[in-house]
């Protein structure tokens, strides 16, 4: 009976081993962290942190909307930021520099003016996914989970609020040469929501600060993008109200 014992509790003590980089787990992984973000346990939202994904939704859903009715590429914002490429310790900073916004397309973009290639093009908005199921999710719910999983990808949310702006943190497990899931990126949005006091609703889903970190080569090392919005250096108007 002891000798039955101790093989079981070595097969379960392996499978947990396992299960940390398998799909749809969260914990320990070979990978344990991108640019100081760790993947978070799976849960659901607290209350508290619903209020805030909704926030986030809403103003995601309104910035989008306007966006989308701009004049292509007249409305400027201008952005600072850092890079870090791989092998690179420690990021570079990067000069104040503007974007102009493009809704010529499916997605919204930031497009420089200037021929930098270190930015983040993609404009954050509540129809990409996963923040497009997150959003569905509670709307739909009380119990949302943390854990979403599309185009045979994990996805694992961290939603707080952080000197008056809301935030979310995101961590993306993809399946690697192994067959097993290993984290390949990590995210952190800040956005303007009517969290901020007296916001000046025409800024509403903004993304504050951005930081995208993705894995080099399968290992530890990792390549980091952030931007922080200064503002916008046009009027940010719709056409009707110029």
């Amino acid at each position: 009976m002891k000798k039955t014992l101790i093989i079981f509790l070595t097969v379960i003590a392996i499978a947990g081993c396992k299960g940390s980089s398998t799909r749809g787990t969260s914990g320990n992984d070979n990978i344990p962290s991108l640019g100081g973000l760790t993947v978070p346990l799976i849960k659901n939202f607290t209350p508290a942190e619903l209020v805030i994904a909704g926030r986030i939704c809403e103003s995601l859903e309104y910035k989008r909307n306007k966006m989308n009715q701009l004049i292509d590429n007249t409305e400027k914002f201008a952005f600072t930021g850092t890079w870090k490429p791989c092998n690179l310790t420690s990021p570079v900073d990067l000069a104040q520099y503007i974007v102009s916004i493009s809704n010529s397309t499916a997605d919204l973009r930031y497009v420089p003016a200037s021929s930098l290639s270190h930015t983040i093009p993609d404009v954050v908005t509540n129809v990409n996914e996963p923040i497009k199921t997150l959003c569905t999710n509670i709307t739909a719910s009380l119990a949302v989970s943390n854990f979403i999983q599309y185009g045979g990808a994990d996805y694992y949310f961290k939603i707080y609020n952080i000197s008056g702006y809301d935030t979310y943190e995101l961590a993306k497990r993809a399946k690697n040469a192994k067959g097993t899931y290993s984290l390949v990126s990590t995210q952190s949005v800040s956005i303007i929501t009517k969290a901020i006091p007296n916001l000046d609703i025409k800024i509403s889903g903004i993304e504050k600060f951005r930081t995208l970190n993705t894995n080099c080569t399968g290992n530890s090392d990792f390549t980091s993008v952030s931007h922080t919005w200064v503002g916008a250096t046009t009027a940010y108007k719709l056409p009707s109200e110029l």
